[in-house]
């Protein structure tokens, strides 16, 4: 490895410094909300939420869900 190689985790062609979603492949880098993370990695890109609460383990991240306390992944009511 030179000195301009840079390490790439998830092979999507962004190195790990740059990359917002170092372990998720995402060419595209889109970060809607702008919390660093990328869309592709952010379990709830239209709202910032840098931490990914999740407390109810459902995917849908705290700051998008619609029972926090309660699993519901398809946020139906």
């Amino acid at each position: 490895m030179s000195d301009f190689d840079q390490a790439d985790a998830d092979n999507d062609a962004v190195g790990d410094a740059c990359d917002n979603c170092v372990n998720t492949a995402n060419s595209d880098q889109t970060d809607s909300d702008s919390d660093g993370l990328g869309n592709a990695c952010d379990n709830c890109p239209s709202a910032v939420n840098a931490d990914q609460a999740d407390t109810d383990s459902d995917t849908v991240g705290d700051a998008c869900d619609n029972c926090v306390n309660t699993e519901n992944s398809d946020q139906s009511d």
